[in-house]
C-alpha cells in the first residue's frame, strides 16, 4: 500500500498539506472499512454496497471518516458539500442526489 501511496503523491500531489490529508484520509478509511460499510449499509435503505457506484461509495466511505472518525471531526454540513461536489464531478447524473441523501442520514 505504501508503494502505491507514494506512487500517487509523485504523480499528482505537489502540495505537502494536501498530501498529508489525502494520505490520512486514505489510511483511516482502509482501517475502518468494516465499520464504515456496516454504517453505509445500516443507513443505504434498498442498496447493497455491491450496487452501489464505486464512486459513489467511495466517496461514501470518505465522508463518513471525516464525519465520524477524524479527530477532530470536520462539521457534517461541510463534508456532505465537498462529497456532493465530487458526486457531481466525478459520479453519474445522479450520484449527487444519492450521496447526499445518505450522508444526511447520518446524524
Amino acid at each position: 500500500m505504501s508503494d502505491s501511496l507514494a506512487l500517487f503523491e509523485s504523480h499528482f500531489l505537489k502540495n505537502q498539506d494536501s498530501w498529508k490529508y489525502a494520505k490520512v484520509l486514505t489510511l483511516g478509511v482502509l482501517e475502518n472499512i468494516k465499520q464504515i460499510d456496516e454504517s453505509l449499509q445500516t443507513k443505504s435503505r434498498n442498496w447493497k454496497l455491491g450496487r452501489m457506484a464505486g464512486v459513489d461509495l467511495n466517496i461514501l466511505r470518505l465522508a463518513l471518516f471525516e464525519i465520524c472518525y477524524l479527530s477532530p471531526p470536520v462539521p457534517k454540513s461541510v463534508v456532505i458539500n465537498e462529497a456532493v461536489e465530487l458526486a457531481k464531478k466525478f459520479g453519474t447524473e445522479q450520484s449527487s442526489a444519492f450521496v447526499n441523501g445518505v450522508l444526511d442520514s447520518f446524524s
